[in-house]
């Protein structure tokens, strides 16, 4: 998790808005929240596995949407 969001901020920090960066209830900025809440959906897909909350560990459905959508110069995806 502590990767994922570094990896994110990374690429995106120039893109975030003030929104963004604004701090939710429980501490966390928001964008950290909305990551936290696609995992879910990303689990639901079944482009990831449930093992753990703090081990996000891609299958190869996953792994096939990720090359996809990384060969679409329009979607952003980090790499």
């Amino acid at each position: 998790m502590t990767d994922l969001e570094a990896e994110f901020l990374r690429e995106m920090e120039p893109n975030l808005r003030a929104g963004d960066r604004s701090c939710m209830a429980s501490g966390r900025e928001r964008w950290q929240v909305m990551i936290r809440r696609a995992r879910k959906h990303m689990i639901k897909e079944g482009w990831l596995s449930a093992k753990s909350s703090k081990l996000w560990e891609i299958t190869a459905a996953g792994r096939q949407v990720s090359e996809k959508q990384a060969e679409d110069p329009k979607n952003h995806v980090l790499r």
